[in-house]
């Protein structure tokens, strides 16, 4: 008899998945949100009642499993030598001979947190981590090194090895589900389980999570009333009235959601609210039980048929969401017709319970940065914004509600109540560092935070933010800048000078150092050499120390022009932020050096001959120009195109060189490739090299550089690639081969 079965493969009973009759194998995560596991109910059948184990999972002993603290005290020794841990993780075998029972309760909560299997030959592990883990988002940046932290519950993850996301095991581990035991079952641990109320949303436990986020937390918590305030409209629920903002003490909520294709009324000021979509009409009502009067919703408080008018919103949309004293995140709506699970919407994940020894254990349901990965949310480009610019955030899902604020985050099925990290107040900091960003360290970057308050690592936080923008789409390519335009601005905290087509001014050498992830599309409208022009998720180009970003100088000045005028947007000679104490790095006889001190053959620029410059982004380059032909024949890691990371060796006149490149533009030249030497060469197969930034690197001098290529009717350049170029730092005088010399480059 086989119908006791359950099968991970199709997630059917009555067969393993070696018998499983479907073809073809499914996205591991996606089980977490598939209708099949929507309908699956544990609850009632296990949860006040001990049932018979089967015998394998008996032998398990989760009980002593979750008492044992964790092997690891930092995310980033969670890898997946799962065969070392053997006193901690349990190996339950290869997919094809695992069998799990629908009579056993573990069978079967272990069956529910496990993800799809992508092969029969991968194996399955049980592994247990923190409960703070789920918490901490994907950085993995929090140390259990006290015992404070150590008193973290400890919560059962079930592990596929090996994976076939191209992620690091501490990342792919935890975006899944958990199980945990019930918070109260243990005095001496802290952020335990938590029963999920699965016939409405706990609008009493929100409240506590705001209360403590404003007893504890300093001012990056906190709504900013600023003047733009004075022209924005708000919903007035009592009246349901779109009405002028009331003035600076007026907390009122915004609404982050995705529209789709639901046509909506417009409003002007004055005018009474109708019946709106579902998504609305749930915030509103949400918005009155948290004891709040107004609400933003952008449909009705913008009057979507003046353009004018929407322009002007637009331009406002950092300070609406920073002024908000929360913003509620639609997560898993696919449009404003949806409405919120749990409200009036009855769909919902249930929370999975059973009891072992009478002790009850509940899932902790996947992570909010794993919802926000693939809800139809995270993927719209202009909703990230709405989600980085407010101070608190309440998502809501079809899963759980989770609570992210700058400074922690929560979840309705894990108990912060007693935790340590939740507890911590500005008082607590015993750095320099400012609050926020010492908390990442004791709770962990969490899902969308932008810790202001260390200026000097400002580049990371630019990057990191448009890294996270990269993944998303957009409905109207001219949009690519606009839907970031919020960020940039609440940027300029850190970036007094501002941002040029989405670079920041003050970096604007390691700006124009971003590379694609995957081969982009050309976005147009846009120049090449912005990130905006190129459609795909993409890395930004960072220094060795991001404190550090002009350690070394190069000769590079970079021109636009505004109004008919040459305007200077960067020079790396210091005179930005850190000026010229960034120089820190002085290299007798460098070629680069010699070279920079060289004015440059090349006319001088004339704007008068470039009518379009302004309008079309044209960069006027004066920097040292490296000038030879890449060789990828010897690669030292990776595949040339992989889209990891890739290095490549190659000798000079017996020294040892390095190329090394993230990038998977298409647009690199084709003829670079194979070539076996990387000075002789053919004329026309040489490329040109814009040197950008130098650092330095494990005994290595690292040059950025920026491949162009040359339009011959124009002379105009167009960016190709990103590559690094690594010479020894004691045989820098080689780069005299490859020909820096200083140039005048328009590029576009």
């Amino acid at each position: 008899m086989t119908d006791y079965l359950l099968c991970l493969k199709c997630r059917q009973s009555g067969h393993d998945v070696e018998h499983c009759p479907a073809d073809g194998w499914v996205g591991e995560l996606d089980w977490f949100f598939s209708p099949a596991r929507r309908h699956i109910n544990l609850g009632t059948v296990w949860d006040h009642t001990d049932q018979t184990m089967c015998s394998r999972c008996e032998s398990l002993d989760l009980i002593r499993f979750f008492e044992t603290r964790p092997p690891w005290k930092t995310q980033l020794d969670f890898r997946p030598n799962f065969e070392e841990k053997a006193g901690f993780i349990r190996k339950l075998g290869r997919m094809g001979s695992v069998q799990f029972r629908a009579d056993c309760p573990v069978c079967c909560c272990i069956f529910a947190i496990t993800p799809h299997p992508s092969s029969a030959d991968q194996e399955i592990f049980l592994v247990p981590d923190w409960t703070i883990s789920r918490l901490s988002g994907e950085l993995g940046a929090v140390t259990m090194e006290t015992p404070e932290k150590q008193q973290y519950a400890t919560c059962l993850l079930s592990v596929l090895k090996p994976s076939s996301i191209p992620l690091s095991t501490r990342v792919t581990a935890h975006r899944g589900d958990a199980l945990c035991l019930v918070d109260d079952v243990r005095s001496d641990r802290t952020l335990g389980g938590r029963r999920i109320n699965s016939r409405e949303l706990n609008v009493e436990l929100i409240l506590n999570w705001v209360h403590a986020c404003v007893k504890r937390h300093d001012e990056f918590c906190l709504p900013v009333p600023t003047k733009d305030l004075e022209e924005i409209r708000l919903v007035d629920i009592e009246t349901r009235k779109v009405v002028k903002y009331p003035g600076s003490d007026c907390d009122y909520v915004t609404l982050s959601y995705v529209w789709g294709d639901v046509t909506q009324n417009h409003y002007k000021l004055g005018d009474i609210v109708k019946t709106l979509p579902k998504t609305l009409e749930d915030a509103l009502s949400l918005t009155k039980k948290l004891g709040k009067r107004y609400t933003w919703i952008d449909s009705v408080c913008i009057d979507q048929s003046d353009d004018r008018d929407k322009a002007n919103q637009i331009g406002r949309m950092c300070s609406i969401y920073r002024g908000a004293w929360i913003t509620i995140i639609a997560l898993s709506g696919t449009s404003a017709d949806a409405g919120f699970s749990r409200f009036s919407r009855e769909e919902y994940y249930p929370q999975l319970t059973c009891r072992i020894k009478d002790k009850p254990l509940v899932s902790l349901m996947p992570t909010l940065s794993q919802q926000i990965w693939l809800s139809p949310w995270g993927g719209r480009a202009w909703t990230l914004q709405e989600g980085l610019l407010s101070p608190r955030c309440l998502y809501v899902s079809d899963h759980q509600v989770y609570f992210d604020c700058s400074s922690m985050q929560c979840c309705e099925s894990l108990d912060e109540s007693r935790s340590w990290a939740h507890a911590l107040t500005p008082a607590s900091n015993p750095t320099e560092e400012g609050f926020v960003t010492w908390m990442l360290s004791q709770a962990g970057a969490g899902a969308l935070r932008i810790p202001l308050d260390w200026p000097l690592r400002r580049l990371e936080h630019w990057g990191e933010k448009l890294n996270l923008y990269g993944y998303r789409n957009m409905k109207f390519s001219e949009d690519a800048i606009k839907a970031f335009a919020g960020v940039l601005q609440r940027l300029e905290t850190i970036y007094p000078k501002g941002f040029f087509w989405g670079l920041p001014v003050e970096d604007f050498d390691w700006g124009l150092t971003w590379r694609p992830q995957v081969p982009p599309e050309r976005r147009e409208g846009f120049p090449t050499w912005s990130w905006a022009g190129w459609r795909g998720p993409l890395y930004f180009g960072r220094p060795a120390d991001v404190k550090k970003t002009r350690r070394i100088p190069t000769g590079l000045e970079i021109h636009a022009c505004k109004a008919g005028q040459m305007e200077r947007i960067f020079s790396s000679d210091g005179g930005y932020f850190e000026g010229k104490e960034g120089v820190g790095i002085i290299i007798l006889n460098d070629p680069i050096h010699n070279a920079a001190r060289v004015d440059p053959h090349d006319p001088e620029f004339q704007p008068d001959k470039y009518p379009t410059a302004e309008k079309a982004g044209y960069l006027f380059i004066t920097a040292v120009c490296l000038c030879f032909t890449p060789n990828f024949s010897q690669p030292r890691r990776g595949n040339y195109l992989s889209g990891q990371e890739e290095i490549f060796a190659f000798k000079i006149k017996d020294v040892n060189c390095l190329l090394r490149i993230f990038s998977t533009d298409r647009y690199i030249p084709r003829q670079w490739i194979g070539k076996h030497s990387i000075i002789e060469h053919e004329k026309q197969n040489e490329g040109t090299f814009i040197l950008l930034a130098r650092d330095h690197l494990e005994g290595y001098i690292s040059h950025s550089l920026m491949a162009i290529t040359v339009q011959e009717s124009t002379g105009l350049a167009e960016r190709a690639t990103i590559l690094e170029l690594l010479i020894p730092l004691d045989e820098l005088e080689i780069l005299e081969e490859f020909k820096p010399k200083k140039q005048r480059i328009v590029l576009v």
